[in-house]
This record gives C-alpha cells, structure tokens and sequence, in this order.
C-alpha cells in the first residue's frame, strides 16, 4: 500500500496510517514525551518543544487537532507525513514518529534550535 496513491481530497481514518511507526523498535507513546514549551503555531496546530523521557532527546512535538473523530487525519497532514517519512536529507527537518493521544496526532520532529525565517534573518543581520 503506497500513501501516494490517495487522492490528496480523500480523509484518511488514524488506524489507516499506523504503519508510518518504526517496526524495527517499540512505537513510542505520548508518555514517552513531555511538553516543554510551546514554540509555534499555525492553522493545523501549535508545535511544542518536548523532551523523550527515555532518551532525553529534545524534540519538536506538532500537535494537529482533529476536529471529528469521524472525518479522520485531514489531507494536508497525509501528505506531509508520507513526504517526511520518505524524505532523509541533511537540509530537511526528520519526522521521527507520529502519534495518536484522544482527539490529537502529534508528529514527532527532531528539534531544531531555529526555523528557517530566523536562520535567514540571522544571515541578513551579518
């Protein structure tokens, strides 16, 4: 099954994209993470700096509302998964895990001390 085969207008229900989790080790759980700070926000959801309480490793949690349980994961957040998840550059933010707690799926991101605006406005400053 290839996430890329979905029309970008069809909702896809949570269980449907649970294999985007590692086989290769256990599925972390929103347990496994604690909300530091909030860091961002924007139309889907608001980003949070957090913290694996396993490994101590700094992450970027984006927690995306889902507004019905019965509409499923919205398009936009389909697509960007399945293009994180495939994608493996050193100029590209990597999508560690996603996650389901209630009503919310959080993308599990490696944490980046700044964004690409302030890393351009910092250039601008020099």
């Amino acid at each position: 099954f290839c996430i890329c085969t979905l029309q970008f207008t069809k909702i896809v229900k949570v269980e449907e994209i649970s294999f985007f989790g590692r086989i290769s080790k256990p599925s972390p759980k929103m347990e496994d993470f604690f909300k530091m700070e909030k860091i961002g926000e924007g139309t889907y959801g608001v980003v949070y700096k957090g913290r694996n309480k396993k490994t101590g490793q700094l992450v970027a949690m984006k927690k995306i509302r889902l507004e019905s349980e019965d509409e499923g994961v919205p398009s936009t957040a389909i697509r960007e998964i399945s293009l994180l998840k495939e994608l493996r550059h050193p100029n590209i933010v990597t999508l560690d895990d996603v996650l389901m707690d209630e009503s919310r799926l959080y993308l599990i991101f490696e944490f980046l001390s700044m964004d690409l605006k302030k890393y351009l406005d910092k250039l601008s400053k020099t």
